[in-house]
């Protein structure tokens, strides 16, 4: 839902987005954005640490193959922002002095700074499709918010992902002004 939102916002714009299209090269009055995934970048090295899809090998805890040795960022293949390499950093230093609970990715935002923030926390769509997780979607338009309106913003939404018989909130994704701020308050 957040990717064609962002694509129909840039379409708006004038923009072309080309998913899945092969990378052209930039001119003077053309600009190629590419979003693809990054890879880590892996050198041959002693301890000889196992790779998983391209990426270093953690466990639930972001221990790597070698004895002693945690990994957290980009070369994890577990998050690719800057939030979640932070909050990986810093779970690396509580094993290290002892607590043991398991690194859950879920718990931390996923922030983009556009136009329009982006933010999104928990479990989107796909994955509660793909674990066979019912859930029920609430979305809110912020064109209705008066707040929005105050700060003369009233485009993006808000969409909240829960179960529909409990309640319990699954996922939270916001497109909006100040949505990279708002998502804190669902993460709380």
């Amino acid at each position: 839902v957040l990717e064609r939102a962002i694509q129909d916002r840039l379409r708006k714009k004038g923009v072309r987005v080309e998913v899945g299209a092969a990378l052209e090269s930039p001119s003077k009055d053309r600009w190629v954005i590419n979003t693809l995934r990054r890879e880590a970048v892996i050198h041959e090295n002693a301890l000889g640490l196992n790779m998983e899809d391209g990426f270093l090998f953690t466990d639930a805890h972001l221990k790597t193959s070698a004895k002693g040795v945690f990994a957290a960022g980009d070369v994890t293949g577990k998050g690719h922002l800057a939030h979640v390499a932070s909050a990986q950093g810093l779970y690396v230093v509580d094993q290290l002095m002892g607590h043991s609970k398991p690194f859950d990715p879920g718990l931390y935002p996923k922030n983009l700074y556009l136009d329009l923030e982006v933010a999104q926390i928990g479990q989107t769509e796909p994955e509660l499709k793909a674990q066979n997780i019912p859930y029920k979607v609430t979305r809110h338009s912020l064109h209705a918010n008066a707040k929005a309106w105050v700060e003369g913003s009233p485009e993006g939404f808000l969409r909240v992902l829960s179960n529909p018989v409990m309640g319990d909130v699954l996922g939270v994704q916001i497109m909006g002004l100040h949505a990279t701020d708002m998502i804190s308050e669902a993460a709380a």
